[in-house]
């Protein structure tokens, strides 16, 4: 007989597949024959596809910022967010709601703007899993020189790697980096800023609905505007 099967098969492997179907008589969804894995189809079996790579969706959360957010002078740790505004533009939903983290989730939050040096002093990020400076650390960055009396752009940016999620409180963890760069002082060697912070694996609470701190405290006062913000699933 002619069949889908005469254009995929070989003679010995057509023998085995009838023969196989002559003493079955039907047909169950997917079949082993000589070591190969078949599927039934409406025409017979054809090879089955076994393994194969896992799909990823990437695509922003939430929608980004479409107006300039102020960052107020601070000295003491801060958020460049406030908590309404983690809330608005980089959530954590609760684990096994839709949208939530679960394991393996990656997230990517990114800040740009501006920032004003008054003085030259010291700047220290803070990432955190938590919408207030009480939040779970993912581990500070060292004090770095800022340069002094300077207005500069800055980017922000961090990589969140949901770890493990446990349905008990503040027992999920996560990993994260975290880095602000910007420009300085121009054309003035070693005054811009490259800032990274992250050296932890954070001990999460995913049972409430959380957020991105962006912690960030400087030795003297700076303060800044912040035009684009924004929170991106990779997967």
């Amino acid at each position: 007989m002619n069949s889908i099967y005469d254009d995929l098969f070989s003679s010995s492997e057509l023998r085995l597949i009838r023969e196989w179907e002559d003493r079955q008589g039907s047909l169950r969804d997917m079949v082993s024959i000589a070591g190969r894995t078949y599927v039934k189809t409406r025409k017979g079996l054809i090879p089955a596809i076994c393994g194969g790579v896992r799909q990823y969706f990437a695509g922003v959360e939430q929608e980004p910022a479409f107006a300039n957010i102020t960052l107020s002078a601070f000295t003491t740790e801060v958020g460049m967010l406030s908590a309404a505004n983690i809330a608005i533009f980089c959530p954590f939903g609760i684990a096994g709601n839709p949208g939530g983290p679960q394991v393996g989730k990656i997230y990517r939050v990114f800040i740009g703007g501006s920032m004003v040096f008054a003085a030259s002093g010291t700047m220290t990020l803070t990432p955190r899993y938590g919408t207030t400076a009480s939040g779970a650390s993912f581990g500070a960055s060292g004090a770095q020189t800022v340069p002094a009396s300077v207005t500069s752009p800055f980017v922000r940016e961090s990589i969140v790697v949901i770890r493990a999620i446990s349905s008990t409180a503040s027992s999920s963890t996560a990993a994260c980096k975290d880095w602000l760069l910007s420009s300085g002082t121009l054309a003035t060697a070693g005054s811009g800023l490259n800032i990274v912070a992250g050296g932890t694996v954070a001990t999460c609470d995913t049972t409430i609905a959380n957020g991105f701190f962006h912690g960030i405290a400087a030795s003297v006062s700076t303060s800044g505007t912040i035009h684009e913000v924004f929170m991106q699933s990779l997967n």
